[in-house]
């Protein structure tokens, strides 16, 4: 089986996002470890600028390359420096 790429994510009808993964991109050093515990594929490192130390900080998408982000934490869990400050539950819109 195929593995779904952010171009195929990208032409599915676009979902709001239901969490929010805040990183403090000073403490990043780019290591990797979150974009690779990641099972959605939503952090990837910045490819367009450097933080402060010099590295490549990650970045959060919510879509990412096999789906959105469900919150599970494995970012946070991951990170050896802190720099993944929470994963934030947006707040579900009333329906009307």
């Amino acid at each position: 089986m195929a593995k779904a790429t952010k171009a195929d994510n990208a032409n599915a009808s676009p979902s709001k996002p239901k969490n929010l993964v805040i990183i403090e991109q000073a403490k990043c050093k780019g290591c990797e470890l979150c974009v690779v515990s990641c099972p959605r594929g939503c952090l990837e490192l910045a490819h367009d600028h450097l933080n402060a130390k010099g590295f490549h900080p990650v970045e959060f998408e919510y879509e990412g390359t096999i789906g959105p982000c469900t919150g599970c934490g494995t970012c946070f869990i991951a990170c050896p420096d802190g720099a993944i400050k929470a994963i934030k539950v947006l707040k579900k819109e009333a329906v009307q």
